[in-house]
């Protein structure tokens, strides 16, 4: 990543992630691809309880070819227990509530989830986040459950009409984030959030990403669309692609019959798509060569078609509501 200029922060760029022990293929991927476009020094810091030193010494492999890049495991705050205990979702989706804690002497710090490709260098957002005067900078959520900025709709968070937030607030997405940590820390953010949760989880979805919205929404500086890009919504000019729901291109058939077809389908239907192959492309540039998302039910498939899945699931909820 490129540091030049005169209003740049002599701090090295740094991002950081979230991990636990399910995620070592889609972070090898992550790695990969920002291998590929970085052109400069850069920090990669990987936040995990519990992922395995085998998965480590690879992920610690893929950047030893490259003097610029350096990785480091650290453990998450030991107040996370305290500060976390009763709220729900998983503990690593809180992680990055305390990365203020972890990184003291920084500035600033970007913090990337782990389900997404990038597909371009991240000098230029790096250069967005050490100028933003805001603690947080993030990409609009186009999700249709959250987004009134996208579908033109009341935002469907129930606990915002309580706040006085008005409906018309952006809502945005936390799986790419621009962190200025100084702000962060002198504004007590961490226990803020955390407090905020405590009360009103219930009623703000999605664990971290809620509490963010809610206390810092109406001030949050909101990155290109193409930082932040969902896979469904994405196409070959975004920088990065973010798969958001479950349907993720690591991610095997499970849970009930139906959600097993769904999954299984949609594999099925990207096999072709050009960001789902290329996905795969970088799959085979790690240790994972070779895998791909192979289920009975994807083999299935290719002899009996999605659509006629679909049309008998379709004909028994009928027949099931006409009892």
């Amino acid at each position: 990543m490129n540091e030049s200029g005169p209003n740049r922060s002599r701090e090295t760029p740094a991002v950081a992630f979230c991990a636990d022990q399910k995620v070592a293929l889609p972070l090898a991927v992550v790695f990969q691809s920002l291998l590929r476009y970085n052109r400069g020094s850069l920090r990669i810091y990987v936040i995990t309880e519990n992922l395995a030193e085998k998965d480590r010494a690879s992920l610690r492999a893929a950047v030893r070819n490259d003097p610029f890049v350096s990785v480091e495991f650290l453990s998450p705050p030991e107040r996370l227990a305290t500060l976390c205990a009763g709220l729900s979702g998983p503990r690593a989706a809180y992680f990055r509530l305390l990365l203020p804690d972890l990184f003291p002497e920084r500035k600033n710090l970007l913090y990337l989830d782990v389900d997404i490709l990038i597909r371009r260098d991240l000098s230029q957002l790096w250069e967005r986040v050490i100028d933003s005067r805001q603690a947080v900078q993030a990409c609009v959520d186009h999700h249709p459950t959250v987004s009134s900025v996208a579908f033109g709709s009341t935002i469907n968070i129930p606990i915002y009409g309580e706040l006085g937030l008005p409906p018309t607030q952006p809502y945005y997405n936390s799986g790419v984030l621009g962190l200025n940590l100084e702000q962060w820390r002198e504004r007590r953010l961490t226990e803020t959030i955390i407090h905020f949760l405590r009360s009103y989880e219930k009623r703000c979805p999605f664990w971290d990403q809620g509490g963010i919205n809610a206390i810092l929404g109406h001030e949050i500086e909101m990155l290109p669309r193409e930082w932040n890009a969902f896979y469904h919504q994405a196409g070959i000019h975004d920088h990065i692609v973010h798969f958001v729901s479950h349907k993720k291109p690591y991610n095997l058939p499970k849970g009930t019959w139906l959600e097993r077809v769904q999954l299984a389908g949609w594999h099925h239907a990207q096999r072709d798509q050009p960001l789902y192959r290329e996905y795969f492309h970088v799959v085979d540039e790690t240790v994972y060569r070779g895998w791909r998302p192979r289920s009975i039910l994807q083999s299935a498939l290719r002899v009996v078609p999605f659509a006629l899945l679909q049309a008998i699931r379709t004909r028994r909820l009928r027949l099931a509501a006409s009892r």
